[in-house]
């Protein structure tokens, strides 16, 4: 269960409840409700949640098939992160846990058409290799647009602010593949 992650994450950290809703500006009481499953965070709460314990957001999300190394298609949780409302991911790869830590993490991506992933630019501290497996998306990097296609694939650098632009009528597809295996953003 996502309550039973989260307090099992922060007191392998060593933090108390007190000292989780200080720093997500979070009520401890509302804490104490999400830890024992009475409530379900909000996204945004959630990331709050995860910043706080030095994690990425998606680390937080009960992963049902972590004792696994394969992922079927029906396993794969969809994630739309906070910030957006036009892309959406799907978890693909097995998340880091006590059992296994992947050298990266594997996300497919949608992305509407006319549309960009997060109003500001973003950025992370793992390397992401883009795949485009489904349309055409415009990358803007430092300023520089990198255009790309069906079949095109291009790195962009760890902590590096970007937008993805999907200035198409239909939606974009691929694939993000995050290095080392671990995704949490920064808006800009």
């Amino acid at each position: 269960m996502l309550g039973d992650h989260i307090r099992s994450l922060r007191k392998e950290k060593n933090i108390t409840l007190a000292e989780l809703a200080e720093v997500t500006n979070l009520s401890a009481g509302y804490l104490s409700q999400v830890e024992r499953g009475m409530v379900d965070p909000s996204l945004s709460s959630l990331q709050k949640i995860a910043d706080a314990l030095k994690v990425p957001a998606m680390l937080l999300i009960d992963d049902p098939f972590s004792k696994s190394l394969t992922v079927h298609f029906e396993q794969q949780p969809s994630v739309v992160p906070p910030g957006s409302t036009t892309v959406n991911y799907r978890l693909m790869s097995t998340l880091p846990s006590k059992d296994y830590m992947p050298g990266s993490l594997v996300l497919g991506f949608t992305l509407n058409g006319n549309s960009v992933d997060f109003e500001k630019p973003i950025s992370h501290n793992a390397e992401e290799i883009v795949v485009v497996t489904e349309g055409e998306i415009t990358i803007n990097q430092l300023g520089a647009p990198i255009v790309l296609k069906t079949g095109d694939t291009t790195i962009i650098r760890k902590n590096i602010p970007h937008q993805i632009i999907n200035n198409g009528d239909t939606p974009a597809k691929g694939l993000s593949i995050f290095t080392p295996a671990i995704w949490s953003l920064r808006q800009y």
